[in-house]
């Protein structure tokens, strides 16, 4: 395999995936700086593969740019040889399954991956969540060549100049698996954030995006998950959407009144 395919196969598995992993005591540190948007690095625990994180302010409304990386019909216009990307199952407007399919070189094995992708945001403070992590599911096809693994694959956005802009900051931490040694991976992974938020910030201006609906807040949903823990009740994931819109109850017809027989 030559050194493009590898950088090929490496690069593409950092922004898809729409989970969390033990922080290590370092720090995120700064190794590279392009097309206004910073690169990180950082050690994870249990694992010789490195953490990455790029930071980027984009011209758009945090909503507005949650929608571009939650939207599936569109995905494969922006994200880099994605060939394929199926829901297996919607748990809510704001959690759901997903199967993708990658198009590697000839010289590389086709990827795919299974994630679940979950949205929230914190009330306070205006921040949205997007946390993302590989999954098994009954409904997922065989694998196409090899099935990479997602640890960890969050976005913050965070609302800048009053709501008009975004801070968006993504983090990864991913295995495209095979036979590619772990230092090589380390090795040509450093530069995606580059790549994959610039792509991220060119497709928010295209007019079919528009602001999507606030997922629920992130401290009421683990609130809600511990009070249902200890009575036993299973969360549902549609009645914990955003209460900033409730729905209004549905109201029965009334029953036609019979016309009255002459006796």
């Amino acid at each position: 395999m030559n050194l493009l395919g590898k950088r090929f196969l490496l690069t593409i598995f950092a922004v898809v995936a729409l989970g969390s992993a033990a922080e290590a005591q370092t720090r995120w540190e700064p190794i590279n700086q392009d097309l206004g948007i910073t690169v990180y690095s950082k050690e994870f625990p249990g694992t010789d593969i490195i953490g990455f994180k790029g930071v980027i302010d984009i011209d758009a409304p945090p909503r507005k740019v949650l929608h571009v990386i939650v939207d599936n019909k569109h995905k494969m216009e922006w994200v880099k040889s994605l060939k394929k990307t199926v829901i297996l199952q919607r748990v809510s407007d704001f959690e759901q399954v997903i199967y993708q399919a990658f198009k590697m070189p000839m010289v590389v094995s086709d990827r795919d991956i299974v994630i679940r992708g979950k949205v929230t945001r914190n009330k306070k403070t205006g921040w949205l969540y997007v946390k993302t992590t590989s999954e098994t599911h009954p409904k997922a096809p065989s694998t196409i060549g090899v099935r990479a693994q997602i640890v960890r694959s969050n976005f913050t956005l965070i609302p800048i100049s009053g709501g008009k802009k975004t801070r968006v900051i993504l983090e990864t931490l991913g295995d495209p698996k095979g036979w590619i040694p772990n230092w090589l991976t380390n090795s040509l992974q450093k530069d995606w954030p580059i790549e994959s938020l610039d792509s991220l910030r060119k497709q928010v201006k295209k007019d079919y995006y528009k602001l999507f609906p606030l997922p629920p807040d992130e401290e009421e949903l683990k609130a809600l998950a511990k009070k249902n823990k200890k009575t036993g009740t299973r969360i549902n994931a549609k009645d914990e959407e955003s209460k900033d819109n409730p729905k209004k109850p549905a109201i029965k017809p009334k029953k036609p009144v019979e016309p009255r027989k002459d006796s």
